[in-house]
């Protein structure tokens, strides 16, 4: 971790570096981990698939780009995440699974699906994407949780039905750039 960590923060937000990073076919596991940072963290709203570089042409209160900015907050981020990982479960499977298996009455379950396709604006921004029926699947299961749930979504007609309709508060969170537009 601590050659990850030395790595990544000696990498600039940078259009070339970005370019060299989506070339993913390298060897050593902390230089792949090292590439995979930058993809998620420069590119255009995290997409890995295709990813493009994304900038900003305004500039935050420190005087510095905006997207230069918030990149230099998640590296001052990482020490704390990396301290806190050896303490964490990762689980790698269906997410339903995984909610009925940490499903207490006194938990939190904090669900962050791919948005219904209907609420988006890019068509395929995800790897693993749910369709109607998977997003049925996994609402059935957070209406029978013990656990408090929160989840995160877009607005949309299917969410409205699965969660709104059926007594569920929904709270609105003010919109944020996510990435750079010709009228900036």
């Amino acid at each position: 971790p601590e050659e990850l960590f030395r790595q990544i923060t000696l990498t600039p937000y940078s259009e070339e570096d970005f370019e060299s990073a989506t070339d993913r076919d390298v060897v050593d596991p902390v230089e792949q981990a090292r590439r995979f940072f930058v993809v998620v963290n420069q590119s255009y709203n995290s997409a890995i698939e295709s990813p493009t570089w994304s900038y900003n042409k305004g500039y935050s209160a420190r005087g510095i780009s905006k997207k230069v900015s918030n990149f230099q907050a998640k590296l001052r981020r990482l020490g704390p995440i990396a301290d806190r990982l050896p303490d964490v479960q990762i689980t790698n499977r269906e997410a339903t699974d995984v909610i009925e298996t940490f499903d207490t009455d006194d938990g939190l379950i904090y669900c962050d699906p791919p948005y219904p396709k209907e609420s988006r604006q890019s068509g395929d921004a995800y790897v693993f994407e749910m369709d109607e029926e998977d997003h049925r699947e996994l609402a059935n299961t957070l209406h029978s949780c013990d656990a408090d749930v929160a989840v995160s979504s877009y607005d949309s007609d299917l969410y409205h039905e699965l969660f709104t309709e059926r007594g569920w508060r929904r709270i609105d969170a003010e919109e944020k750039e996510l990435a750079a537009s010709p009228n900036e």
